[in-house]
């Protein structure tokens, strides 16, 4: 009985002290939400649908932030056609999204250098970030869409997520990938070299 108290206890405590956090970040992002659905609706944005308002498909989006990692892709000037403009959107989502994780790649392959020949460590960073780039295409969900029509020309802003254990597992990913290509290209290399300098 006093485990059960003690738990409970716990919980509540832990309750009690994370609410002012909450709070305070969620009065944080009702007043961003504000502030930027007023000027994307001076701009001239519009929701898909309009069911809301940005200030309400906004302030959904940043609750998103505590599980998952927030882009946005933009298009524009697209031939009156809403669906390209959203798949264009999206897809500039997903390079922007890949742009902001090329730090992470950086230096990717340095602990096996010695033993990659021909391989060096941009060829290994470069190819982490294609094979990151090829993951993550398909895996970002739309949040929601802002549309804009300028003489008969539209534009797009799409609010895209991933979950951050997800995106994480795409990197580590993308990382195993790329240094066991990079062996195996050295492996490669020293098999030809063997092959020539034998005859």
């Amino acid at each position: 009985m006093k485990k059960i108290l003690v738990i409970v206890a716990a919980v509540f405590a832990a309750f009690v002290l994370s609410a002012p956090v909450v709070d305070a970040q969620t009065k944080l992002q009702k007043k961003e939400a504000k502030r930027a659905a007023k000027v994307l609706e001076k701009e001239g944005w519009k929701s898909d649908g309009g069911a809301h308002t940005i200030e309400y498909y906004l302030l959904q989006y940043y609750a998103l932030e505590a599980e998952n990692e927030l882009v946005q892709g933009r298009s524009a000037d697209v031939d009156g056609n809403t669906r390209v403009a959203a798949d264009l959107a999206k897809q500039n989502a997903a390079q922007e999204y890949v742009r902001l994780n090329t730090s992470y790649f950086k230096g990717v392959g340095a602990e096996t250098m010695g033993k990659m020949n021909g391989a060096t460590i941009d060829d290994i960073e470069n190819s982490a970030i294609s094979q990151f780039e090829g993951a993550i295409d398909g895996k970002l969900s739309v949040s929601f869409l802002l549309f804009k029509e300028t003489n008969g020309k539209i534009s797009c802003i799409a609010y895209c997520y991933i979950n951050k254990a997800k995106a994480e597992e795409l990197r580590k990913e993308a990382i195993e990938n790329a240094t066991d290509d990079a062996e195996r290209i050295g492996e490669h290399y020293e098999s030809v070299k063997r092959t020539v300098e034998g005859e």
